[in-house]
């Protein structure tokens, strides 16, 4: 019987492990990153991204004043295009897009202007504030993917060597 229990506790353990909640944690960001300006908007992906860095050890600025970096984010454009019509119901596609680019302090280009893109598809009801809700909860939903990729971007990018930090080393 005890044979079971070790089973059944490897089985749960390996369901665990994969069931995404190592997903969710703080992305690695290079440590260079810091102190970083993030062009300020009020969303759920500016939120979301903003927390995913400070999360991972990266000092965030309000001002361009003072950063290593400035990450230059694009709003997020949204777009529902219908699919099929009926008397029943309509699908549609949702489609959610970002821009951005990682620029050193002077404002120039360190890497070049990415675009990231997701899409979700849903079928509406008959009640317009059901519609309204799934619509609000997909586009929260999609921002929140859409910073993950950003953030997942900005953990794999090699930085280059930071001109003032080898200038303030050296002696004349």
């Amino acid at each position: 019987m005890s044979s079971f229990r070790w089973l059944g506790a490897a089985i749960l353990a390996i369901l665990i492990s994969g069931c995404g909640f190592q997903l969710r944690e703080t992305a690695g960001f290079p440590v260079a990153l810091s102190p970083l300006y993030l062009s300020e908007q009020s969303s759920v992906f500016y939120n979301t991204l903003a927390t995913q860095l400070a999360q991972g050890d990266v000092a965030l600025l309000k001002d361009k004043e003072g950063a290593r970096w400035q990450l230059w984010l694009s709003e997020v454009r949204h777009q529902r295009r219908q699919i099929t019509f009926n008397s029943d119901a309509n699908s549609y596609d949702l489609y959610a897009e970002v821009s951005f680019q990682l620029l050193n302090a002077e404002g120039k280009p360190v890497t070049s202007q990415r675009t990231l893109k997701t899409s979700r598809s849903y079928t509406s009801s008959d009640s317009l504030y059901s519609e309204a809700s799934d619509l609000a909860s997909l586009r929260f939903e999609m921002e929140r993917y859409l910073a993950q990729r950003v953030a997942r971007q900005l953990s794999h990018t090699d930085l280059p060597a930071d001109q003032h930090a080898a200038g303030d080393s050296q002696q004349p």
